[in-house]
């Protein structure tokens, strides 16, 4: 017998726990936070990171680069550094520069202002 009370308190306790309200169909806070936590967390993520970058930042992640690959002689690979070096910049920079001035040259010899 009192195996079946103490079961029977338990049911009503559980009952009274989780029953639904009078108000069923008004969401529980739980539930509604639930429902509202369907936001793609990754794509917030990403919202949050780029809202907290510099302007510095942002301003080079304007600039599209595309990687170009190519091989050259250790002579060549060491020109380069010692040239950017020389200069205080990066290797790609000097590689800018190059073209510009091969394009600037080329243009000359055509006699256009542009090419």
């Amino acid at each position: 017998m009192m195996e079946d009370d103490y079961e029977g308190v338990l049911a009503a306790r559980f009952a009274a726990r989780f029953a639904t309200s009078p108000n069923a169909d008004a969401a529980s806070p739980r539930q509604k936070a639930a429902e509202f936590g369907t936001v793609d967390r990754a794509a917030r993520k990403t919202r949050e990171r780029k809202a907290t970058r510099t302007p510095a930042q942002r301003a080079r992640a304007k600039t599209r680069t595309k990687m170009v690959n190519f091989k050259t002689t250790p002579e060549t690979k060491a020109l380069l550094a010692k040239l950017a070096k020389a200069r205080g910049m990066n290797m790609t920079a000097i590689i800018e520069l190059g073209i510009e001035l091969v394009a600037q040259q080329s243009r000359a010899k055509e006699g256009t202002a542009d090419a």
